[in-house]
């Protein structure tokens, strides 16, 4: 191929999806001011209270932007014509599920917070929705690049993916926690495969093939140079923006532990998040301008949207009510996460414990579920920059017509239009196995207490070992059970920063020997090496409790949910108490007398 091949008479101007100062406060530079907001959020409110405004402004902002894609969705007769069914059908399986499993779970007087194991669904897509998206304005900003379409598509998607891959495997806590509560909650067993060994190295492969995908990324774009094809500063200048950010927030790192006490990886995933948001914003503002403003008989956007010029016209005044009933809708649905303590004063304890409030944040917490569903299902299909529709209205094509160089396909032409029984069937296989997935492994955890809730069971049932009322193999059981979930605690204590894990190692190692030495005792089988191993045993648990101690975060685990309602000072001096219980016990062992033995919970 020649040198001049791919070039044009003369260099493109780089192209925006609405112009260059909006694309550069809202799309390309806003993971920077994201940062800079994040930063002085938690300098300026403190560790605890800063994390909670950012993950509040985080979860308002995360719902505000499914807003826009219903709009994009519901007004576009085009649309809604080709995917009739899948659009009008989309939302009954989540809700009915959610609906469904809010109804079991107010008949058995639990919480209907609950409920949230639902969203194990949404942690697991969510990383693909992102990339997906980072993806699609790399592309969209490579408009004017005449190298043949899946080389240039398939190199920013292997840049994307690799690094993208790098820093979700580096992060301390994403993959540890999906693990744990798969374990907690469903009883799926795959955390004790995952050590930190198993961790260090994934993450170092995952490196070494981002930096390969880099390496071979650079070529391409020295073989783009030589060729004459365009290059767009901006779409690596977005790429470079990015993915440092997200490596200074999502990857435990010197720099932002020196900016920042208590900085977490939920906190850096929430600034990302709403980088994610503004972006979406901006570009479904784009789409719906250029679909309102077409003059070629389509008939899309008829009606209401052209009637009130919201998008035909667009304006300051308009983006911001737009904007502003985003935000409206993102506050109220996800008003399911609002505290205790936020509630007005009129909601009193019998208030909030009827069972109408229950059903009431039911519905918002199906409702929220149903819109992060829909929302990931959505985006999957409609956004194909390959479908001449968006690459119309996206301004990727000259006057809506494709070049030579650019793909032709569009809704029409890549698949018949959809009919109710065929979508029915496909909505059913998409939709119905992961959903029906969670909720049977979560009520078979539910109605086995020595799997959720292993040490609680194993003290419940010592009066009746000692009594010997219990049997061996119902006792050895339970206490099989308690040392797994040691194991367990013992893993995430190594693997994340969080000091729920060392606290409920403390609990689970003090609890397992004190019914030992208990039992031992009342027998008369007690002995000095049985003490020695106490004492080992009950230093070992004050150590985990002053490490616990000693870290940002809540204390509060899955079986000592009391502390939970408790702010950290509460929590710390709860755990100051419990110190010192041991080191009373600890003092009359070596002093040569058997402690009173009184388990922690």
């Amino acid at each position: 191929m020649s040198s001049t091949a791919g070039a044009a008479s003369e260099t493109p101007r780089q192209n925006w999806v609405v112009g260059v100062w909006s694309d550069m406060l809202f799309i390309v530079a806003a993971p920077l001011f994201a940062l800079v907001w994040t930063l002085g959020t938690m300098l300026a409110l403190g560790p605890e209270r800063g994390t909670t405004v950012v993950l509040a402004t985080f979860g308002v902002f995360n719902v505000a932007h499914h807003f826009p894609t219903f709009i994009r969705i519901y007004g576009d007769k085009d649309l809604i014509k080709r995917f009739r069914w899948s659009l009008l059908l989309g939302p009954i399986f989540p809700f009915g599920f959610a609906m469904l499993v809010c109804a079991m779970i107010i008949r058995s007087g639990a919480s209907v917070y609950e409920m949230l194991f639902l969203f194990m669904i949404l942690t697991l897509w969510d990383p693909w929705h992102f990339i997906m998206q980072h993806y699609g304005f790399m592309r969209i900003y490579d408009r004017h690049n005449a190298a043949p379409r899946k080389l240039a598509s398939r190199m920013d998607l292997l840049l994307c993916a690799t690094w993208f891959a790098f820093m979700m495997t580096a992060t301390a806590e994403w993959l540890p926690t999906i693990l744990y509560e798969l374990h907690a909650k469903h009883g799926v067993d795959l955390l004790l495969w995952f050590n930190a060994g198993t961790k260090q190295f994934l993450e170092r492969l995952a490196l070494v093939i981002a930096i390969v995908s880099t390496i071979a990324y650079v070529w391409y774009l020295v073989w783009c140079r030589m060729n004459g094809y365009y290059i767009s500063g901006v779409k690596l200048a977005l790429m470079l923006i990015t993915f440092g950010v997200m490596y200074f927030t999502y990857v435990p790192n010197a720099a932002m532990e020196s900016l920042v006490v208590g900085w977490t990886f939920p906190v850096g995933f929430a600034t990302l998040g709403m980088v994610h948001v503004t972006q979406y914003l901006a570009i479904v503002w784009k789409y719906n301008r250029s679909l309102a403003s077409r003059h070629d008989g389509s008939g899309a956007r008829e009606g209401f949207f052209r009637f009130r010029t919201l998008f035909r016209h667009g304006g300051l005044l308009l983006s911001s009510a737009y904007v502003i009933t985003c935000l409206l809708y993102g506050a109220i649905i996800s008003g399911s996460f609002v505290s205790d303590e936020a509630l007005p004063l009129w909601a009193t304890e019998t208030f909030t414990s009827s069972t109408a409030f229950r059903w009431g944040i039911g519905i918002l917490i199906s409702l929220l579920f149903t819109s992060n569903f829909l929302h990931y299902y959505f985006d999957g299909f409609i956004w194909k920059v390959r479908h001449r529709e968006n690459r119309q209205n996206l301004a990727m094509s000259e006057e809506g017509s494709p070049t030579a160089e650019q793909p032709v396909a569009s809704w029409w032409d890549s698949a018949k239009k959809s009919q109710l029984g065929l979508t029915i069937v496909k909505q059913t296989v998409y939709f119905v196995p992961p959903i029906l997935f969670l909720m049977v492994t979560y009520w078979f955890v539910q109605d086995h207490p020595e799997q959720k809730a292993p040490m609680t069971h194993l003290m419940e049932q010592l009066p009746a070992r000692a009594r010997g009322t219990l049997s061996d193999e119902d006792w050895f059981s339970s206490v099989d059970n308690a040392y797994r979930q040691l194991a367990i605690e013992s893993h995430m204590a190594d693997l994340s920063s969080d000091p729920k894990h060392k606290a409920y190692k403390a609990d689970l190692t003090y609890n397992l020997s004190t019914a030992d030495l208990m039992l031992k005792s009342m027998s008369g089988s007690l002995n000095e090496s049985d003490l020695e191993l106490h004492l080992r045993q009950l230093q070992q648990a004050k150590s985990d409790w002053t490490a616990a101690l000693e870290s940002e975060g809540s204390i509060a685990h899955r079986e000592r949910l009391a502390l939970s309602a408790m702010d950290e000072a509460e929590q710390k001096e709860e755990v100051r108490k419990f110190i010192d219980q041991i080191d009373g016990e600890i003092a009359s062992i070596e002093s040569g007398f058997v402690p009173n033995i009184v388990p922690s919970s």
